[in-house]
C-alpha cells in the first residue's frame, strides 16, 4: 500500500530500445542508465553504443551532489511515447557511475519536480521544457489522472482537460519555496482537522510514488486518545508498525470508522476533504488507515500520495509555480484529445497553421465555459416550453371545471322552478 512507483514505457534509439522510466517530482532533470554499469545488474539498462541516433554533447564528466548517482554526461538520442509523440530529440543525463546510498530501479527517470533554479544548467534536460522547445505543447502544464478501479493512469502533458469548465472552479495555490532557488509541488499555510481536532500540520507535501499519506507522530498520539483507544481496548482495532518505523491503525472489517477525515482549508479559500472513502482501504478482511506516522518527519508537514491523486486529478505548472486541481472529477476518456491533432506515425512535428487554428479554437471554448452540471442537465428552453404547456392544461382544465360547475347549478335552478303534478286521464 505504501509503494506507488509511477512507470512508463517509452522506445528510445535507432533501433527502438523499449525500456521503464520512472516520474521522479523530487528531481527536475532527465537521466538513463548506462548498460556499462556493472554494479547495477538486476534492471535493464540503455545501450547508447547500440544506437545509430545517439549523441555524446561533451567528453568530460558531470559530477553531482545529492543525486541518485554521481556522474554523467549530456547526451542525447530519438524518443517515442506515442504515435503523437514521435522521433523527438530527448536530451538527458547518461549516468555513468551510480551511488551507493540511492537504489536506481529502473532504466530511467524523468524529472516533473518543481524547476529547480539552482541547476539551471539542467533546464534543458527536463522533459515538460523539451515538449514546450518542440512545439508540441504550448505551456508547462502537466496533469495526473488515476483510474478510480487501480493505481494506472495517464499523465498528460500541455493540456487543461478541464478547460471548458468555469475558471472559478479551479482551486490552486503557489507552491512551496524551500530557498530562493529551490521549489517543491506542496502547499503552505493550511488549517487541517482530523475529524474535529485541529492538527498542527500547515505543509501538505504532494507525493505521487507513495499510495497513502504520512504524518509526524504527533497525530499519531491525539487521534489514539481521541478515536483508537476504545476500539484498541474492545479488540476492534489494532496498532501495527513496519521496523518500529512507520507507526499505523487497522481494525476489523465490520468496525465503523465513519469518523475518518481530514479536511484542509487555507487563506486563499482553497479546500478539500478525504474522508473514510478516500483514507480507509479494506485488505484481506482488515480496515486499513491510510496514514502512517514517523516520529522524524517535521510536525507541521504531511506527505500525501494516492488518496488525494484518486480524488482529484492535480494539474502541476512547472513556469507558474502553482498546483490544483477543480473540484471534481470528470469520466477517464480520451475525449479532451482533438482529433484533428492526431498524426500518423511518421508524423512529427506540429506546423504553424494548426497552432493557429487550435489556440482560435481554445479561444471560442473560452467564452463559453460551464459547470459541470450542465452537461448532465437539459437545455434550459426545454424547461421552459414544457412549463409553459404545463400551466396552459392547468388553465384549461380550471376553465373546464368552471364550466362544469356552473352548467350543473344551472341545471339545478331548472329544476326547481317548475311544479309537476299527476293527474288522471279523462
Amino acid at each position: 500500500m505504501y509503494s506507488n512507483d509511477l512507470i512508463i514505457k517509452i522506445k528510445i534509439g535507432t533501433p527502438y530500445q523499449d525500456l521503464n522510466f520512472f516520474l521522479d517530482f523530487n528531481s527536475y532533470f532527465t537521466y538513463i542508465l548506462n548498460s556499462n554499469l556493472k554494479e547495477i545488474k538486476s534492471i535493464e539498462k540503455y545501450n547508447n553504443s547500440q544506437s545509430s541516433t545517439y549523441k555524446d554533447y561533451n567528453n568530460y564528466t558531470i559530477f553531482f551532489e545529492s543525486s541518485s548517482f554521481d556522474n554523467g554526461k549530456n547526451s542525447s538520442d530519438i524518443l517515442k511515447l506515442s504515435n503523437k509523440i514521435n522521433d523527438i530529440i530527448l536530451k538527458f543525463i547518461l549516468v555513468t557511475k551510480s551511488n551507493a546510498q540511492t537504489k536506481l530501479n529502473f532504466a530511467g527517470s524523468f524529472g516533473l519536480g518543481a524547476i529547480d533554479n539552482g541547476q539551471i544548467q539542467f533546464k534543458e534536460n527536463n522533459l515538460v521544457y523539451q515538449f514546450k522547445k518542440n512545439n508540441l505543447t504550448e505551456n508547462y502544464m502537466f496533469t495526473l489522472k488515476f483510474n478510480k478501479n487501480d493505481n494506472n493512469g495517464k499523465i498528460i502533458f500541455g493540456k487543461n482537460i478541464y478547460e471548458k469548465y468555469l475558471d472559478d472552479l479551479f482551486q490552486y495555490a503557489n507552491i512551496i519555496t524551500l530557498t530562493s532557488f529551490k521549489f517543491i509541488w506542496g502547499w503552505d499555510y493550511f488549517i487541517v482537522y482530523f475529524n474535529n481536532y485541529l492538527s498542527n500540520i500547515k505543509k501538505i507535501i504532494i507525493t505521487p510514488d507513495i499510495g497513502v499519506c504520512v504524518a509526524n507522530n504527533e497525530l499519531k498520539n491525539e487521534i489514539y486518545h481521541r478515536y483508537f483507544n476504545k476500539l484498541i481496548n474492545d479488540q476492534k482495532c489494532f496498532e501495527g508498525n513496519i521496523f518500529n518505523y512507520y507507526f499505523f491503525f487497522y481494525c476489523n472489517e465490520e468496525t465503523n470508522l465513519d469518523f475518518v477525515y481530514l479536511n484542509f482549508t487555507n487563506p486563499t479559500k482553497m479546500k478539500f476533504e478525504l474522508d473514510y472513502n478516500d483514507l480507509i482501504k479494506v485488505y484481506n478482511k482488515k480496515k486499513y488507515l491510510l496514514i502512517l506516522f514517523n516520529h522524524i518527519l517535521p510536525p507541521k508537514h504531511i506527505y500525501i500520495g494516492l488518496p488525494l491523486l484518486k480524488k482529484y486529478d492535480l494539474i502541476f505548472d512547472q513556469d507558474k509555480k502553482i498546483m490544483g486541481f477543480y473540484n471534481f472529477k470528470i469520466d477517464n476518456k480520451d475525449d479532451y484529445i482533438d482529433d484533428d491533432k492526431k498524426k500518423d506515425d511518421n508524423d512529427d512535428y506540429i506546423d504553424e497553421k494548426e497552432k493557429k487554428d487550435d489556440k482560435e479554437t481554445d479561444n471560442k471554448k473560452s467564452k463559453k465555459k460551464i459547470y459541470p452540471d450542465d452537461e448532465n442537465n437539459i437545455n434550459p428552453k426545454f424547461y421552459f416550453v414544457f412549463l409553459l404547456f404545463f400551466l396552459i392544461l392547468i388553465i384549461l382544465y380550471c376553465i373546464f371545471i368552471f364550466y362544469r360547475r356552473n352548467r350543473r347549478k344551472k341545471n339545478k335552478l331548472y329544476q326547481t322552478d317548475f311544479e309537476y303534478e299527476e293527474f288522471d286521464k279523462i
